[in-house]
């Protein structure tokens, strides 16, 4: 009920006072997608609770360098997702994908690579089969030659199936 009486608060001054006080993480959660401020916003950033986290995260302006610690430093898998989704520089999207634990912020820095060398690369260091299927997803837009590589190398039959069904019919043509 708190939480959808904060959805209707206007009050920046107020809704800052909710997100630092209030002992409910729906209510805190709330007040992070109406504030606003970029202040209470980089509170929220550390909260304890991850889902504040993770919604702060998607509230704030852009911050490079906020969302390289996050992405490398926080414990919240959910957290590191958002954070990875917000990422633009192609080598820390790199360093993630082939560092980070959880298959879920591997896969949303994945979905932000643009260069087809460096997602090639992705490929052929891909340890799992999550990776692999995201990546068979994502590469033919932008690297047909080597996706179809690598759907004829996979050894693993999901990765197999979903790049069968996304090759490409025509070749691209020679630039």
């Amino acid at each position: 009920v708190r939480a959808r009486a904060v959805g209707r608060l206007n009050d920046r001054a107020l809704l800052a006072k909710v997100l630092r006080e209030d002992p409910s993480p729906a209510v805190r959660r709330e007040a992070v997608a109406r504030v606003g401020d970029a202040a209470p916003l980089q509170e929220a950033l550390r909260d304890p609770d991850d889902a504040v986290r993770a919604r702060a995260v998607l509230e704030i302006p852009d911050d490079p360098a906020r969302f390289e610690e996050l992405v490398l430093k926080d414990p919240s898998p959910l957290v590191r997702k958002h954070a990875a989704g917000r990422l633009l520089d192609p080598a820390l999207l790199d360093r993630v994908i082939r560092t980070d634990p959880s298959a879920s912020v591997r896969a949303a820095a994945l979905g932000r690579l643009t260069d087809p060398k460096t997602l090639e690369g992705c490929l052929a260091d891909g340890r799992d089969w999550r990776l692999r299927r995201a990546f068979s997803i994502v590469i033919p837009a932008h690297a047909p030659i080597a996706f179809n590589r690598f759907s004829s190398r996979s050894s693993k039959w999901r990765s197999r199936r979903v790049a069968a069904a996304n090759t490409p019919t025509t070749r691209p043509e020679a630039a």
